[in-house]
């Protein structure tokens, strides 16, 4: 199971990252239907990412209690693709994985409290650029994000919660179009789940790119955006 769980994560982010850098390669051209020019055109950024999980009972105490509270991987768990709509927005998806090693909440009773608990998160989000309302920064991107969650954790029962999310997080850009991203979200249970809030931290890489060759990145989204 965990082998085939890791090939799932690494075939994402290969179709996130690869696809993408052979489409620009090639070069789609001009295509005669608008809503495809308009999918060439759209200002897309992939990324991978570590994630650190705070699933102590406690969100928002303790939070930098490494020993006890966060959970993490040595490798990159998380894969998002988002793509800019204008005046700072976007519409970004993120999947992600952990493994659950220090959890302090009230688990079944037939839970082994030793017990590794998979856990996987699926989120749409709406993302707001901080430079639209604040002085522009140049390459380092502060923004607000929120939106729609799933989470779902081995537990014997009441694995699947439905979240609600709110973050903040930003992007420092190294060079034409490659990034390094940081993110805190909250994560907080519509549903009656074993487990209800957490914290999700990522750290990890973005890639902006567009879908035609050649395309320019208009001037309005300034240098952070271009590619």
């Amino acid at each position: 199971m965990k082998t085939i769980t890791l090939s799932l994560i690494f075939s994402l982010l290969a179709a996130f990252l690869v696809v993408p850098a052979i489409s620009v390669a090639q070069g789609l051209g001009q295509h005669k239907n608008k809503f495809v020019r308009k999918l060439q055109k759209t200002v897309w950024t992939a990324g991978i990412s570590g994630v650190v999980i705070d699933d102590d009972a406690k969100a928002f105490n303790n939070l930098f209690n490494v020993k006890d509270s966060w959970n993490l991987l040595p490798f990159f768990s998380k894969a998002t693709l988002e793509a800019h709509i204008d005046r700072g927005f976007c519409i970004e998806s993120s999947f992600s994985y952990m493994q659950l090693k220090k959890v302090k909440i009230g688990l079944d009773q037939d839970q082994r409290h030793n017990e590794i608990i998979p856990l996987f998160t699926g989120d749409l989000s709406l993302k707001y650029d901080l430079n639209y309302v604040l002085v522009n920064t140049g390459a380092l991107s502060p923004y607000i994000i929120g939106g729609p969650g799933y989470t779902y954790r081995g537990f014997t029962t009441n694995k699947n919660a439905l979240t609600a999310n709110i973050g903040i997080g930003s992007t420092i850009w190294v060079r034409r179009g490659i990034g390094i991203n940081i993110q805190t979200v909250a994560k907080f249970a519509l549903n009656n789940v074993t487990s209800k809030n957490y914290l999700m931290h990522s750290l990890g890489l973005v890639y902006r790119f567009n879908l035609i060759r050649g395309y320019i990145t208009p001037d309005r989204l300034g240098y952070r955006h271009r590619y």
